[in-house]
């Protein structure tokens, strides 16, 4: 619940929550095997109160045990930090979070597609065309309109967007290809 609250933009009923976990929760072992959520749900209030460096941290913590990776969420940790690494205004990390966490395989991964591919494929080619890497920002932003070229018809104004900022970028390269 703690998490839902962060991402709902309420750190401090968030924050509250997870200080009546701790007070409550007295088994050491339960809070040793839930310390990665605890993480998690740190990192989560630091990007919303905005200390995003600080969740870099958390989302790294919430990632590991003692003895090993928290979860088989292989893709988990990339996509955060690359959320992270975005809202501390780092491009270049962000990219390469991002673009790992397309890369990286995960027998789970059709979830998380579900919830965060087209979203990084939109910011991935957002960050491309700002860094004026128009090649890159292209496929982005056709792998994005691949995935939502059916999307429900509120969505289509995101799809038509994206369209129109593919059009600058091939007006933009013919314009320099002529020069």
């Amino acid at each position: 619940m703690a998490t839902v609250y962060a991402l709902a933009g309420r750190p401090d009923r968030a924050r509250a929550i997870v200080a009546q976990y701790a007070t409550e929760v007295q088994d050491s072992s339960l809070q040793r095997a839930n310390q990665p959520d605890r993480h998690n749900t740190l990192a989560e209030i630091a990007l919303v109160e905005p200390r995003p460096l600080d969740a870099v941290s958390e989302f790294r913590q919430g990632d590991q045990l003692p003895n090993g990776p928290a979860s088989e969420c292989t893709d988990c940790l990339p996509v955060n930090l690359g959320r992270a690494f975005d809202a501390a205004n780092m491009p270049d990390s962000a990219i390469a979070s991002y673009e790992r966490y397309i890369a990286t395989p995960n027998i789970h991964k059709f979830y998380g597609n579900m919830i965060f591919l087209a979203g990084v494929q939109k910011r991935l080619g957002e960050l491309y065309e700002a860094k004026g890497n128009r090649e890159q920002a292209a496929a982005h932003y056709l792998a994005f309109v691949d995935l939502w070229k059916n999307a429900d018809p509120e969505l289509q104004p995101a799809v038509t967007a994206v369209k129109q900022r593919l059009a600058h970028l091939q007006d933009t390269e013919q314009h320099q290809t002529v020069r």
